[in-house]
């Protein structure tokens, strides 16, 4: 926006320059004009007084002119040397536009540089993530399985239980049978 800023200034400066020269131009073939000897009359036009008094203000109007043109001249000339190519203005203008222009490359390099390591890291991290929650199922998958094994083995127990107790029963029968016998 800086660059864009200074650019435009270079531009209304020239243009300025442009319009002093175009005026100058004017002034210049106007003065020419005046130094006609006798002006031509339009039609229904007073023709304008001779003597020494219309010439005294034809003389004194174009003094009047070279001095605007003589200032206008030098304007020109200020403003040529401010704005031309290669003068200091312009190229400190210049050489200020390409270091900013370096300054926000730089800058821009930077945040992307930045932006790709914080992508990277980020990626890193899911990946973590997503070896974490692995092992987490993992371990979740584990703890089922030993509570799948822990029931199994209590269904065991109970059966062995009721078994020793069928076994008990049995040879007690299988004693109360021989003593009868």
């Amino acid at each position: 926006a800086a660059a864009a800023a200074e650019a435009a200034g270079l531009a209304e400066l020239n243009a300025e320059v442009r319009a002093l020269r175009d005026e100058l131009q004017q002034a210049r073939a106007a003065g020419s004009r005046r130094t006609v000897s006798e002006p031509a009359v339009q039609e229904g036009e007073e023709r304008p007084p001779e003597g020494p008094a219309s010439s005294a203000a034809a003389l004194a109007e174009l003094g009047r002119l070279r001095a605007d043109a003589d200032r206008l001249r030098g304007e020109a000339r200020e403003l040529d040397r401010a704005v031309g190519g290669g003068q200091p203005l312009a190229a400190e203008l210049t050489s200020l536009s390409l270091r900013r222009l370096v300054s926000s490359r730089t800058a821009r390099e930077e945040a992307e540089l930045a932006l790709q390591q914080w992508e990277q890291e980020a990626s890193r991290q899911d990946r973590l993530y997503q070896d974490a929650q692995r092992r987490a199922d993992d371990v979740g998958d584990a703890l089922a399985a030993c509570d799948a094994s822990h029931a199994r083995l209590a269904e065991l127990e109970l059966e062995q239980r009721r078994l020793a107790e069928r076994l008990v029963a049995a040879r007690a029968r299988g004693a109360a049978a021989a003593g009868q016998a």
